[in-house]
Formats: structure tokens, sequence, C-alpha cells
């Protein structure tokens, strides 16, 4: 084995790699949705219902994700993470039924969850109050540049041989970085690090009233955030082929080139949470989020393409920030269960949208939905009043919010 022993940014370079890969195990199959709802004869409320075994499973993963990164250490459960995902997409490739593909949801959703826990523990540990910012962004950066080339590579894969195909690709890629990761990346995280039990550490937060109050704000917008996410990346490629009438490779360029501006998003608002103030990347990308969902709606194209841009760096603008109040918050032996707590919330939340997206699809419209996603949105403004008075504890950086 060969330890990564790089620089600060050589290690979050490295990890930001596999972050995108992360993501893209669930973002991958967005234009190919139309074309298994095709192959599979379902309706728009099966095909949520499958999409959300994924997200549902992405989020429940992450509360044991957090106790296994504290008690086993970041590389183990990092390393598990990418395999099973890479597992569930070969599932996916398999001769299709419905019953294949959700398991091949639920293994690539199980994979994923375990990702995140580990990795921002990771990059809390390695990184400073000073730099955690810009460390959270540079993670979210790489991730989107990764997850650009996801949709597209899926929908071209898709036109030119078989939707299967895709998931057999990323399956591949997958187990390829697994083994990988596993040769070149340093243990930190030791078991005798660890904290002895899953709740070990955490009495002394529950007994500090403002530290909660703090806490639930954060769950609560990251619930919001984790809904509109969801929502918007799960059915705006299917909005573009069954409404805007573009081929599955085009929605999958668009889609991907939105992952791309996400990445300024998320190195953006790493910047400005390290330089600014941590509260106002949430507020430009609550803001920017209604915009976008105003403009795609509207039947310009040239309002769509606009409006997917300000989405796509809306909807990621925020991360950085919200990962770095956290990290900000509370004691480094306990980040990878509270950052499980906060992966759960978003991410349980989050997989409603896909299931309620559908049903409202199928009974309403696509527009139906990305007003319910505008109106969820707005909720995050009386939180993010009541962030700016709450106390940050163990806030260290120049400018708090």
């Amino acid at each position: 084995m060969v330890p990564l022993k790089s620089s600060f940014y050589g290690r979050v370079g490295f990890l930001s790699f596999v972050h995108g890969l992360d993501n893209a195990f669930l973002m991958f199959s967005s234009p190919l949705l139309i074309l298994i709802l095709r192959d599979l004869g379902l309706d728009y409320a099966a095909l949520g219902t499958l999409v959300s075994v994924a997200y549902f499973t992405y989020g429940i993963g992450a509360l044991p994700a957090g106790f296994l990164s504290d008690r086993f250490g970041h590389k183990w459960t990092i390393t598990a993470a990418i395999a099973v995902a890479s597992i569930g997409a070969l599932v996916g490739s398999l001769p299709a039924s419905y019953q294949t593909l959700a398991a091949s949801f639920f293994l690539i959703g199980l994979g994923t969850s375990l990702y995140h826990p580990p990795a921002m523990s990771l990059l809390a540990h390695i990184s400073t109050p000073e730099n955690r910012g810009t460390a959270m962004g540079l993670h979210g950066v790489g991730s989107n540049l990764v997850m650009v080339a996801a949709p597209a590579l899926a929908g071209g894969i898709a036109t030119f041989f078989h939707w299967r195909a895709a998931f057999l690709f990323w399956g591949l890629v997958g187990i390829a970085t697994a083994i990988l990761f596993w040769r070149l990346f340093e243990s930190t995280g030791s078991p005798d690090e660890a904290a002895p039990g899953p709740l070990a550490g955490l009495e002394g937060i529950l007994q500090d009233r403002d530290l909660v109050y703090t806490l639930l704000i954060v769950f609560l917008l990251t619930g919001i955030q984790g809904f509109i996410w969801s929502g918007t990346f799960a059915y705006m490629a299917t909005y573009l082929q069954d409404v805007r009438n573009m081929t599955v490779a085009v929605s999958g360029i668009l889609a991907g080139i939105q992952y791309g501006i996400g990445a300024l998003g998320h190195l953006v608002g790493g910047y400005m949470a390290d330089h600014s103030s941590r509260i106002l990347p949430v507020v430009i990308g609550t803001t920017g989020a209604l915009v976008g969902f105003g403009l795609i709606l509207l039947p310009s194209n040239s309002a769509l393409l606009i409006g997917i841009f300000v989405l796509g760096f809306s909807l990621f603008v925020k991360q950085p920030a919200m990962n770095t109040i956290l990290a900000d918050a509370v004691p480094k032996e306990v980040h990878g269960r509270l950052y499980g707590i906060f992966f759960i919330v978003t991410n349980t939340i989050g997989a409603l949208a896909p299931m309620f997206g559908g049903l409202i699809i199928g009974r309403f419209s696509f527009t139906a939905f990305f007003l319910l996603c505008s109106a969820i949105a707005l909720c995050s403004y009386p939180l993010i009043l009541l962030m700016r008075s709450a106390p940050i504890p163990g806030e260290t950086s120049p400018k708090t919010p």
C-alpha cells in the first residue's frame, strides 16, 4: 500500500474525485428514466417510487455510516461505500425487471449513503477552521466536475447501445475506483481513537441548549435542501425530454452542464464561508433556486437554459457553508455521527421528492411539481433569520455569520 501523503490540496482533490463518483451513481440514471419507463411499461408513479428506493436508502444508511466512520475509520467506510454502489450498478445491467432495478437502486442508495459522513469527517480532520470552508467547497467542486460527465455519458451510451450498458459502465468504473482508493489513501480515524459506543460523546451536546438550537435549524434547512435537490435532479432530464421535446443525449448534456455550473457554486460558497459569512451562501442559494424554477417554466428556450444554469449554481452554493457550520459546531470525535444525522435528514426527506414528484407529475404536471419545490424553498427564509441570531459554538474563523 502506498499512502497518499501529499499536500492538503492533494488529499482534498483525490477525495473530491471519489465524491463525484459517489454522487454520479445516484445521478447517472436521470436521462435514462424515460427509457426505463417505456421499456418496462411503467407509469410515473411507479418510476418515482423506484427512484425513491435509492434516495430513501441513501438517507437511512447515513446514520450507521457515521458510527462506522467514528468506530472503524474513514478509509474502510469510504471503500465499502464505493464497492457496494458499484455492485448495485452491475445488478442494474442485468436483464431488466422492476424487481431487478429495485434491487439495483437499493444497493446504489445503500452504498452511496456510506460515503458522506466519513468523507465530511475526514475533511474536518485534515482542515482547520480557517480553511474548512475552502476544503468543503473544493470537495464539492471536484464532485461536480465528475458529475458533469455522468448524465452525458449515460445518455450517450444509452443512445448507441442500451440503457443497461450505462449501468454496466458505471459499475466497472466504481470497482476500479474502490481498488485505487484502498491502495493509495492513508488510514485516518482509527478504531483506537473512536468513541466506545454510538451515543458516547453526544451527552454534552444534548445538554447544551444553544448548540441544540443551532443544530435543529441546520437540520431543518438541510431537509428543505434535500427535497429540492433530489426533486430537481431526479426529474430535470425527464422534464426536458417529455415537456421540452429534447433527445435523451441532449437532456443528459444539459444535466451535466448543470452539475458543472454547480462546481462554481461550490467554489463560491466555500470562499464566502471562509471570508465573508457562513450564512450568506445559504441566502443566495435559496433565492437563486426560486428564480431558477421560475425561469425553467417559461416557454422561452433561452429562459430555460438560464434557469438550468441558475438552479445548478444555487443548489450547490449553500452546501459548503452548511457542512462547515456543522463541523464548527461539534467536536471532531463525534463528527461522523453528527454528519450521519445531517445526511439522514437531508436524504430521507429528499427521498420523498421523486415519489411525490411522480404522483404530482402523473396527476397534474411538471409545473405543479416545480411550484411545490418553490413553495418549500420559501420556508427556508424564517429559518435563515433564526440562524443569523443563533450562536455557532466553536466558530473561530475571522468572520462569523
